[in-house]
């Protein structure tokens, strides 16, 4: 008898270790979540000491893990998404800055984007079998190709919901915020840019070839109207255009153009039920929000909930959208296995791009440091490398192995992502050869009181691919270099002036410092930047943008097309109740 117990103790004493076992390996290779706002002020997050509105679940995500407070961004949507994806910096990839301006994908016509061969967090996952899943839900921003082979079905994740560009006043729905493809044709028109292009040169074609006056008229007519023709097709092919509001499922659109105010509600379903219902034991999911981007929008159940502006009821709807995800993974059991981290891609928009408009404080963030009760108003804002521009707010959980309540002052950066997504997967590193600029942050989970520069010595600022030597800045811990062309009142050539500050003590970036007394900084940072090749031209970027590229009409993604428009209506009903009990 005493023998059959025993038999029976140490059965379940094995299935006791056992259990131990699985869940300490299954909590040492945790499921990955990347919760993505856009456009999102540092200063509008109640856990950085924003006042304007209280949001309860990213301060839990803080509360209970690790908050950094100087977290880099790339300048624009494309080059965060790029960064993360990647760990590299965007220009490596021809992502940056080109000739015609933009620094981000500006049309679907265009056939570059983020590359299948190229190494990236989901190619990593499902390289390693099914048992691995990477989802990809939100907004992509990393290009579409003519046949959908830069979307996310196309460079490993299993599955993608959502857009291939980010949210524009061509796709609100609020006609207050709405500016399409034709208002911006007409705009160009009202500024008589293609009005006086064809009469200057139907004036001066004549008298070079001796034509007759009629035929001149004739020539100054279809030249107008060829102009006419290729400026609204170039406004059509824009992000302005109804057309470009896709949402896919997987590579099939679901939705041309999709209906804003459902976005959040649509997104928020989809990743509960895969956390519900998911096939695979260990997973990899980003969700990339279109919110609170100008113009901001929200659903029904949140509108004027703020009681401030369209923008607040935008970070009060994503709040909501984290806080389900969050309990979801309680009911399910997994949070403990689950590291979450959330973040923004870029500082507030302050100017419409479009119209070069200023936007109303009702539709953009913050870009407030509160320290105690110290407020620091951060210079610049999205698409510059001023602090407004490119400190982002962010903060990552991971229970049982952040310590809950910390945070950290050292210089972080979007580019460490990857990198710290490999080191706490325990996936084998199958990409050897791919060279990360990011470091991994699982230092900081033991100690994040280290000095500023302890993950990154320098940390690099630039999207430009036009010329060697365009405006870039760096980041080298305390201390913040700008470098940019300035042209000295006593002399007329253009000199690069750094201008220095120290962003411990000044982080609003407002008293530049002396330039001979940091001469040794400047010398390290230079050195490191030729070391780095990533000056236009330099062995490891591209030479050309990807963003000059020469979009086709045809390459535009239309469900079923009337003349200069592409729509498609859903084929099902929704039904959000179950996000709301």
């Amino acid at each position: 008898m005493q023998r059959k117990y025993a038999i029976g103790f140490a059965f379940k004493l094995l299935g006791t270790l056992l259990c131990f076992t699985n869940a300490s390996a299954g909590n040492s290779k945790p499921n990955v979540i990347i919760l993505i706002a856009d456009d999102m002020g540092i200063g509008d997050l109640s856990c950085y000491g924003g006042e304007v509105v209280k949001t309860r679940n990213l301060d839990k995500i803080a509360k209970e893990g690790l908050k950094f407070n100087r977290m880099y961004s790339m300048s624009s949507d494309t080059g965060t998404m790029a960064a993360i994806i990647s760990g590299m910096y965007p220009v490596r990839k021809g992502l940056g800055k080109g000739s015609l301006g933009w620094s981000s994908f500006w049309s679907l016509a265009q056939s570059g984007g983020l590359s299948a061969e190229d190494p990236n967090i989901a190619s990593l996952y499902a390289s390693h079998s099914m048992k691995y899943q990477a989802v990809f839900m939100g907004r992509w921003d990393l290009g579409a190709g003519s046949q959908g082979q830069h979307l996310p079905g196309s460079t490993g994740f299993v599955s993608f919901y959502g857009t291939p560009m980010s949210h524009s006043p061509g796709c609100s729905s609020d006609t207050m915020f709405r500016f399409t493809d034709w208002d911006f044709f007409l705009l160009l028109l009202r500024q008589n840019q293609i009005v006086i292009a064809s009469v200057a040169l139907a004036c001066i074609l004549p008298r070079l070839f001796g034509i007759k006056r009629e035929v001149s008229l004739i020539l100054l007519i279809v030249m107008g109207g060829l102009s006419l023709v290729i400026l609204r097709m170039y406004c059509w092919m824009g992000p302005l255009s109804p057309s470009s509001c896709v949402l896919y499922r997987d590579n099939v659109i679901s939705e041309q153009p999709y209906q804003d105010e459902k976005m959040t509600q649509r997104i928020t379903l989809e990743a509960v039920n895969y956390l519900k219902y998911r096939r695979s034991n260990t997973f990899f999911l980003m969700v990339s929000y279109l919110q609170p981007k100008y113009p901001a929008f929200s659903s029904e159940h949140f509108k004027n909930k703020s009681r401030i502006g369209p923008y607040y009821d935008a970070v009060l709807e994503i709040d909501w959208s984290v806080g389900k995800i969050l309990q979801t993974l309680e009911k399910e059991g997994i949070s403990n296995e689950t590291a979450v981290i959330f973040l923004s891609d870029n500082g507030p928009q302050l100017i419409d791009i479009f119209t070069g408009n200023i936007i109303h404080s009702s539709m953009t963030g913050q870009k407030i440091l509160h320290r105690g009760k110290q407020k620091i108003r951060l210079k610049g804002g999205k698409g510059s490398f001023y602090e407004g521009g490119i400190h982002i707010p962010a903060m990552m959980r991971w229970p049982g192995h952040i310590n809950p309540g910390t945070e950290t002052n050292v210089v972080t950066s979007v580019l460490d992502i990857f990198p710290t997504v490999i080191d706490i997967s325990g996936i084998k590193k199958k990409y050897q050869f791919h060279k990360f600029d990011g470091e991994s942050l699982v230092s900081l989970f033991e100690n994040p009181k280290q000095n500023a520069d302890a993950i990154h010595s320098t940390l690099f600022h630039i999207d430009d691919l036009t010329k060697p030597g365009s405006d870039w800045a760096v980041t080298a811990g305390d201390m913040k270099v700008h470098f940019t062309d300035s042209t000295l009142e006593k002399n007329s050539k253009s000199q690069r002036i750094p201008l220095i500050y120290n962003i411990t003590t000044d982080p609003g970036e407002t008293v530049a410092l002396s330039v001979k007394d940091h001469a040794g900084l400047l010398y390290n940072i230079q050195l490191d930047m030729a070391r780095s090749n990533l000056m236009a031209g330099g062995s490891d970027t591209s030479k050309t943008s990807q963003f000059d590229e020469i979009p086709y009409p045809w390459n535009v993604p239309c469900a079923r097309s009337n003349f200069l428009f592409c729509h498609k209506k859903l084929d099902h009903k929704e039904n959000f109740n179950s996000l709301f009990p």
